[in-house]
């Protein structure tokens, strides 16, 4: 079936870009709010957070290999993961400080500029989807195959999409190693102080 919307979905696709920057900025702002005053410590609500983001950016990594990303990249995508992973845990040893109040509730402050890292460039690989990947369509040819038809808001070359994916897919891989490297100082502080150690 041919495609004669072009129009119509670049309007839906610019409003979902606005919505998601709106959204996205207010989640920044009570985030910054949080952490600048002091967050308590909920390993429960900390993980399902880690998980959540951890799926934002395996979605679009999928994504850009679908597009046409070579799988190859990977293997470089994992190591920047566990190398940054592997600094944000030292920054965060650092840089994060606890206590707790007089009901025995764990709390942490510090390490904003790791959730800002991860923030601004999941926002900018998100923007990048939205404008110059866009409405994917599917089709299925008479031999049953599926065909799939991208439409940008922006067109570009397919070589110069490709290495702006490549560049935001690796910023966003360095974000989530960052998140990863915090939550793993944080559930490591808990654990030894509850077992009455010094960490």
């Amino acid at each position: 079936m041919p495609y004669n919307g072009d129009n119509h979905i670049s309007i839906i696709y610019l409003s979902a870009l606005i919505i998601s920057l709106t959204i996205t900025s207010i989640i920044i702002a009570t985030q910054i709010k949080k952490n600048l005053r002091g967050t308590k410590i909920n390993i429960k609500k900390s993980t399902i957070f880690l998980i959540y983001y951890i799926l934002i950016v395996s979605y679009l990594i999928y994504n850009s290999l679908s597009i046409g990303v070579p799988v190859t990249y990977l293997i470089p995508y994992g190591m920047i993961v566990i190398l940054s992973g592997y600094y944000s845990y030292w920054y965060s040893k650092k840089n994060l400080s606890f206590w707790r109040d007089s009901d025995n509730n764990l709390y942490v402050k510090g390490g904003l500029l790791i959730y800002l890292i991860y923030i601004t460039v999941l926002v900018v690989r998100i923007a990048i989807n939205l404008v110059f990947i866009g409405y994917q369509e599917v089709n299925f040819t008479e031999s049953g195959n599926t065909v799939i038809i991208n439409h940008p808001l922006v067109h570009m070359g397919f070589k110069t999409r490709i290495i702006s994916l490549i560049f935001t897919d690796l910023l966003i891989t360095i974000g989530t190693g960052m998140l990863i490297g915090r939550y793993a100082r944080v559930i490591e502080h808990r654990h030894v102080k509850n077992k009455g150690g010094i960490a």
